[in-house]
């Protein structure tokens, strides 16, 4: 297993906030099927993605100070994708595997090119 011995270092606060949303997730999938209410799982994997983000601004995954540190990070960023894809899932929304920058597109042959939509898409 590749997280074996892996621990989540939980000295920054938005860690513990990222690491309790994603702890949420089966609660509040529980209560949406209860209650027939959808928009529980919209409203909770908006908020996993904005703490993400905040936690990703604040602490750096590739360029941590340690090595455990990194790996702790890595880990996280792995649980909050897993619960992401899965709740996504349950909406029945696709997830692509990569995302390029914004405004470009992979060629078939991995090249990065300037994205223009189709014509009929300009108007």
């Amino acid at each position: 297993d590749i997280w074996r011995g892996a621990f989540l270092d939980l000295l920054a606060p938005i860690v513990v906030s990222l690491g309790l949303q994603v702890l949420r997730f089966e609660e509040m999938l529980q209560q949406s099927m209860q209650d027939y209410l959808p928009n529980f799982i919209t409203e909770y994997l908006f908020e996993t993605a904005r703490t993400f983000s905040s936690f990703f601004d604040q602490c750096p995954v590739l360029k941590a100070e340690t090595e455990s540190m990194g790996l702790s990070r890595l880990k996280l960023t792995h649980l909050v994708g897993q619960t992401l894809r899965v709740g996504l899932d349950l909406l029945g929304i696709k997830v692509v595997e990569r995302m390029c920058p914004l405004g470009t597109a992979r060629s078939a042959v991995g090249v990065v090119q300037p994205f223009l939509p189709p014509r009929s898409q300009l108007r």
